[in-house]
């Protein structure tokens, strides 16, 4: 059995770890060694639960960040900013926790900035947009708003993986997972890094049916 001690001091090592490769470019070394974090964090086992080792929604918002280095976007979505906008529409559970993770951070030169949007059409300005679980009701015009963009699009209920949102945190014996609708990803132009497909808990091809 997995002591709170033991819980406590994964936590640490896990956040200085995370701390010391986000400070990195985005090299096959660091790539690679990231992969390996995110499986070994991800097959923690038991007793030990992902709120022990921290917030659920620092571990999401660390993943966001990740989605962010190991996506390309199309040349024209990234013309339309000079920066990649990380949007949370809706009710925001990172209280921020995601802004804290992304703050004075580039990817390719380019700042990344956190928004926060209320409209289901802001989001096509967004490169990423979370919705999470408290927003289910609003998944449907939110992802039919940004159906003709390259926007990437990440939630945390079912009825956003119907819907063809293209990536969905979920909670698999007290870990933190994504599943990936690899179809939904390429019908919008995106081309997600085989070392984010490599640690999904399930890919899917085909993009989902309305």
């Amino acid at each position: 059995m997995v002591t709170k001690e033991t819980a406590a001091n994964v936590h640490a090592w896990h956040q200085r770890a995370l701390r010391w490769l986000l400070m990195r470019p985005a090299t096959p070394r660091t790539i690679a060694i990231l992969s390996l974090l995110l499986v070994l964090f991800a097959g923690l086992g038991g007793s030990v639960q992902a709120q022990e080792l921290t917030s659920e929604y620092s571990i999401k918002a660390a993943f966001l960040f990740n989605f962010a280095r190991f996506v390309e976007w199309p040349s024209e979505m990234m013309a339309r900013s000079s920066a990649l906008n990380l949007c949370i529409f809706g009710h925001d559970p990172f209280h921020g926790e995601l802004e804290r993770v992304i703050r004075e951070k580039t990817i390719s030169n380019r700042p990344l900035v956190g928004r926060r949007i209320s409209a289901p059409g802001d989001a096509r300005a967004c490169h990423i947009v979370f919705v999470s679980a408290a927003d289910k009701a609003k998944v449907r015009e939110v992802l039919t708003a940004v159906r003709d963009t390259s926007c990437l699009t990440v939630g945390e209920d079912a009825e956003f993986a119907r819907s063809g949102g293209m990536i969905t945190f979920v909670i698999e014996d007290d870990k933190i997972r994504f599943d990936i609708n690899l179809g939904s990803a390429e019908a919008a132009r995106l081309k997600i890094s085989a070392k984010v497909l490599s640690v999904a808990r399930a890919v899917r091809v085909a993009p989902a049916k309305d």
